[in-house]
């Protein structure tokens, strides 16, 4: 490698005697600083807005090259892909369950549930056990169609012993519109089967007054 190139990369001083040199930085700076930020929260969304609102350009001579942002975001990437083999588990079984109900397909849809499993729905009285849920469904999975839930967000947690997973997801629904589903799975006989599952339609701050006054308004009549 040509010494230009070098100084290009590495930070290495320009032997134009005209340059002064300048003493080496750490590229990714203090240990605390940029890397760290790769582990908070949103800490990837953070990252790439950063870059490109800062893009790279080449030093200038005698400048050490800063290539912060490269690592950072390559190990962002490293990060949110490195999902352990329990978390793919569990996210494969949630995505086999909402795919059973849109080809309504009954006896896989129930067959992720547990026996002693509870669907909470959105309505204040819906609360099933497996039971009273396949019983409800039924009909509905007579039809050929029964619900369309894809998962656009999704967030898995894991105790330590490794056998009780948690969740929050983002759903895109054609009927509910935007919602959420919150839940718990269980690892039995090395399968992860669906313990309560809640779902919900998340309401806008700013909606918040109108829509409690029109279930106040629905909570009187008899």
């Amino acid at each position: 490698m040509r010494h230009s190139e070098r100084a290009f990369w590495h930070g290495i001083p320009s032997k134009n005697p005209e340059t002064k040199p300048r003493p080496r930085e750490n590229p990714i700076g203090h240990p605390r600083s940029l890397w760290w930020k790769v582990l908070e929260t949103d800490a990837c969304d953070r990252l790439w807005r950063e870059s490109r609102s800062t893009p790279l350009r080449p030093p200038t001579v005698g400048e050490p090259m800063r290539l912060s942002l490269i690592p950072a975001l390559m190990l962002c990437a490293t990060v949110l892909s490195a999902q352990s083999p329990s978390e793919k588990a569990v996210a494969a079984v949630l995505d086999d369950w909402h795919l059973a109900a849109a080809q309504a397909d009954e006896s896989r849809y129930f067959g992720h549930l547990a026996e002693t499993s509870v669907f909470l729905g959105t309505a204040p009285s819906e609360r099933w056990t497996k039971t009273a849920f396949q019983t409800w469904a039924h009909p509905i999975f007579l039809r050929g169609k029964a619900w369309s839930f894809k998962a656009t967000r999704r967030a898995i947690a894991l105790s330590r012993d490794g056998h009780t997973a948690w969740f929050d997801e983002d759903l895109d629904t054609p009927n509910l519109g935007p919602s959420r589903g919150t839940g718990v799975l269980t690892r039995q006989n090395n399968r992860w089967r669906i313990q309560q599952y809640n779902l919900s339609v998340p309401i806008p701050n700013d909606l918040m007054k109108a829509v409690k006054s029109q279930i106040e308004e629905l909570a009187k009549k008899p």
